[in-house]
């Protein structure tokens, strides 16, 4: 349905171009003309916004590096000291409450015990429901993976034929996109 009102949208966008850039003729001479215009106006306009999404990307790391650098530095610290506390205050906890702490626990593992025993009584009940349903859609979920896959390889292939810089600008994009998110990950990952 998404690709659907997606269609739509851009069919509309390309009708209101076509009319714009032909002041309102719809004849062939004027369209054709009209066609290799309306691409290169809309290609430098998405390379414009990807230009100025690249440097609004720099200006935002460039101004967040400090504060996040301040910030795990802080946090290192404020963990270690919080630690501290922490194992001081588990340490009074069991010494004076320990025996409370116990027997509270054990009524709530119980009490666990039960509730869990309940929902697998439930779903042994409703299993063979949710067997039966999973069986008779199964070829209805293949079907629409089929339909998902031809119509984004058309919708790629319609792009990249009328669009190809772009398909190819918007190719790099996701991979540097990746790319930079791969490397934040991995950064974030190495400070903890």
């Amino acid at each position: 349905m998404f690709l659907l009102g997606l269609a739509v949208v851009g069919l509309g966008l390309a009708v209101s171009l076509i009319w714009i850039y032909t002041e309102g003729r719809l004849d062939s001479k004027s369209v054709s003309t009209a066609l290799p215009v309306i691409q290169s106006d809309v290609e430098a306009y998405l390379m414009g916004v990807g230009l100025k999404t690249v440097k609004l990307y720099e200006q935002a790391e460039k101004s967040a590096k400090p504060f996040v650098d301040s910030s795990l530095k802080s946090g290192k610290a404020a963990w270690k000291e919080g630690g501290a506390y922490m194992r001081k205050g588990a340490k009074y906890m069991e010494a004076n409450y320990g025996d409370l702490f116990a027997n509270i626990l054990a009524q709530v593992k119980t009490a666990c015990g039960i509730i869990w025993s309940y929902v697998l009584i439930g779903w042994q009940a409703i299993l063979p429901v949710l067997l039966q349903a999973w069986e008779t859609s199964k070829p209805y979920f293949h079907q629409l993976g089929k339909i998902i896959i031809e119509k984004s390889v058309e919708l790629w292939e319609l792009l990249h034929s009328n669009f190809p810089v772009y398909a190819d600008w918007a190719a790099e994009v996701f991979g540097s996109l990746s790319q930079v998110a791969a490397k934040s990950w991995q950064k974030i990952t190495e400070a903890f």
